[in-house]
């Protein structure tokens, strides 16, 4: 899929590119949002205010993000360290934002 689909997104391209590349060879799709099955549960492991603990479907997962190009570009994303469980079906990946030049930030519209 062309990546001109999530053009709204671009500021994110970091993060998804490295969760696809921890992701590769196990789910099908070139770009994160591809990765989500229609009918996705999305299950956030930490607590933000304003963002849901519990996303359902990828459309509503693609709507959760809209707009953070508007207040956060990430430059970079390195140091992934992916755990591959036993089970095929399991994996946990840890992705690494270096601190001084991950964000891009617009102060006054900033929610997290």
């Amino acid at each position: 899929m062309s990546r001109s689909k999530y053009a709204g997104f671009r500021a994110l391209d970091p993060f998804f590119d490295i969760v696809m590349k921890g992701l590769s060879g196990l789910v099908d799709g070139e770009h994160y949002f591809e990765a989500f099955a229609e009918d996705a549960i999305f299950e956030s492991r930490y607590t933000f205010p304003g963002w849901p603990e519990i996303i359902r479907g990828r459309a509503n997962l693609m709507a959760s993000f809209t707009g953070y190009g508007d207040n956060i570009e990430l430059h970079s994303g390195n140091a992934l360290v992916i755990h591959r469980a036993q089970v095929e079906r399991y994996s946990v990946m840890k992705p690494g934002f270096p601190r001084d030049a991950l964000l891009k930030t617009i102060f006054s519209s900033w929610v997290v």
